[in-house]
């Protein structure tokens, strides 16, 4: 009886060796296929840090390789830079910074200058917002939309190149200090885009259509 027994518990023994190695072979050794091609080192939505900001990944495409500039890692910095490319450790591979998301430098109070990369053609909503030292910023060629409230309550002055199409609400509403030239390029700009800048002293429109309800009210032209 004992010998008997003793028998069925090493083969459930074995069975039991078997199905777990044949568990762990499953996970790691699939024919044709290694454990970092599984399990890529760079994924789309992954956040990543790469000197003084953080960044989202937005396309690990081979020929198209994007990322989000998703804020300063400081936020009491006193400048900050958007870079036009990242190289990721995870994998080597240059990335382009092709947008600036959203809220991503708000409330930053110390910010007084910022240089955006090249490669960027979106920035988002209230992205500057309450940067009340920011004083001035250069906006890249590459810049196609600039999102609602980017910069309000900013102190900047600043030229919106040939490549912008579309200017958001209030995108520059309570900035004190203000001189702008809207190119032709521009063909959507929402309401309130000027709203509350009474010390707008000079503004060049090609377009009277572009103008939102309420653009320059108050103090603006009055």
């Amino acid at each position: 009886m004992k010998k008997i027994m003793a028998t069925v518990m090493l083969a459930v023994g074995l069975l039991a060796s078997n199905y777990m190695g044949a568990e762990a072979t499953d996970i790691v050794t699939t024919p044709g296929m290694s454990q970092e091609e599984v399990l890529p080192p760079v994924q789309v939505n992954m956040n990543v840090q790469v000197g003084t900001g953080t960044y989202q990944v937005t396309s690990v495409a081979e020929d198209n390789r994007t990322v989000k500039y998703i804020a300063p890692v400081n936020q009491n910095c006193t400048k900050a830079v958007v870079p036009a490319t990242i190289t990721l450790a995870e994998d080597g591979n240059v990335y382009k910074v092709t947008s600036i998301k959203a809220n991503a430098f708000q409330d930053c109070k110390k910010l007084r200058t910022i240089h955006i990369g090249s490669n960027v053609a979106y920035i988002g909503k209230e992205a500057f917002k309450n940067c009340a030292k920011l004083a001035k910023i250069e906006i890249p060629n590459s810049v196609t939309s600039i999102g609602h409230s980017a910069f309000k309550e900013c102190n900047i002055s600043s030229t919106i190149p040939n490549s912008v199409t579309c200017i958001g609400d209030s995108a520059f509403a309570y900035c004190p200090n203000l001189e702008f030239t809207i190119p032709n390029s521009v063909t959507s700009m929402g309401s309130d885009v000027f709203y509350g800048c009474s010390n707008l002293e000079r503004i060049y429109l090609l377009s009277e259509q572009l103008i939102g309800y309420g653009a320059f009210y108050p103090g603006v032209f009055e």
